[in-house]
């Protein structure tokens, strides 16, 4: 009987043998191709990332700017459509001579120093009020304004309004005449206290407009009631039409409001040790006679630019239609034959400048020039001045 050797019987071939154990990898090539693919994947994703950052800056950069001009529209908007009121005194009428205007200050304010006055003592220009100038950067007024504090940038307007707030209708008045006004009741005095000389206030009819300064008034808040001694501010009491001529012309006390002398100021450019790109600035005349620290209202504008609307030939019947003309300058009146005509409206121009991140944007990505110069376009702005509307008389 023939024994089989298992031996014999089981082995396995060699080669099976070997492989048992063998493992797999990548080559050195396959790492090298993969860790380039990766690296590519990488850096797609992150330019992607950079790229998206970019934008969002740009629109950021963008909302923020048009915010800044929205807002700086509705302050330049809103004190011009203010400038020239005063109650129902329209600065047209006593320009043109149909009333008075008298600064009553014991300090007479100055058109050539004071941002905040009357040119009622140019004798070149008596009873002239100025609802608005629009004064280069080397005027005089500019240092009363700025203080050492702002540097108005050279080759802009700066400009300046002027109104009343805070104003209020005489409640009662039980003495009138000439030199002793007592007994001006209103609801709220408070606004008219202190005693500062550079604080003014104004006293206002259609007919007639006084300035004074604070200290003149003497004030009782218990009973509401204000005091004007000493001047030369003729009331009537009853409103009826004064028999006397329009050079001295009365108050209509049913008419009659004393406001606080408002004036605001607009100006580019930076304040004191401020070496970024220069700005639109905001000036405020405080109750105290005293200005405001500048107040930004939008980075980055290069300039503005004023312009006055005068309108002349009102047409006062259907038959006249067509007869008014529309002028364009930047004095405070303009003479059309022989009447003084002052500013109706204003056209202000604001122009952006450039930001740093504007030219990173032009020159990294040329399609956004079109729409960043877009950007840049001049901001045009028409405001009718409430106050000396001269055809519509209001």
């Amino acid at each position: 009987m023939k024994v089989k050797n298992i031996y014999t019987t089981c082995k396995l071939p060699i080669n099976r043998m070997m492989n048992v154990n063998k493992q797999h990898g990548f080559t050195l090539i396959e790492f090298m191709v993969a860790a380039i693919l990766g690296l590519i994947v990488l850096l797609a994703i992150g330019g992607a990332y950079v790229s998206t950052q970019r934008v969002n800056e740009v629109a950021t950069s963008r909302v923020a700017r048009q915010q800044e001009l929205r807002m700086a529209n509705n302050f330049l908007i809103r004190d011009a459509r203010m400038a020239g009121s005063f109650g129902c005194a329209n600065i047209f009428a006593l320009s043109g001579g149909a009333g008075v205007s008298v600064d009553q200050g014991s300090n007479k304010l100055n058109k050539n120093s004071d941002a905040s006055y009357f040119d009622i003592n140019d004798a070149t220009g008596v009873n002239r009020v100025f609802a608005a100038q629009i004064l280069p950067t080397t005027s005089g007024v500019v240092t009363a304004i700025f203080n050492g504090k702002f540097t108005a940038k050279t080759g802009t307007d700066i400009v300046v309004f002027n109104y009343g707030i805070n104003t209020q209708p005489l409640l009662t008045v039980t003495n009138t005449g000439v030199n002793n006004l007592s007994d001006l009741t209103l609801s709220d005095v408070s606004t008219f206290t202190g005693a500062n000389a550079d604080a003014r206030v104004v006293l206002a009819s259609c007919n007639r407009l006084d300035i004074l300064q604070k200290s003149q008034l003497a004030v009782n808040a218990s009973t509401k009631k204000i005091s004007i001694s000493g001047l030369t501010i003729p009331m009537n009491k009853t409103g009826v039409a004064p028999s006397t001529a329009p050079s001295v012309a009365e108050h209509y006390a049913v008419q009659a409001t004393l406001s606080n002398l408002q004036t605001i100021a607009y100006a580019v450019g930076n304040i004191s040790n401020d070496s970024s790109p220069a700005g639109l600035y905001r000036f405020e005349l405080l109750s105290d006679g005293s200005w405001s620290a500048p107040q930004l209202l939008a980075k980055n504008i290069n300039t503005v630019s004023a312009r006055f609307i005068y309108v002349t030939g009102c047409a006062v019947a259907a038959s006249s239609a067509g007869t008014e003309k529309y002028k364009l300058g930047t004095g405070a009146f303009i003479t059309e034959g022989t009447a003084v005509v002052p500013p109706t409206g204003i056209e202000l121009t604001l122009t952006p400048s450039k930001t740093d991140l504007d030219l990173k944007v032009e020159s990294s990505a040329s399609n956004n020039v079109s729409t960043n110069t877009a950007d840049l376009t001049p901001i045009i702005l028409n405001a009718t001045m409430r106050g000396a509307n001269v055809c519509a008389n209001r």
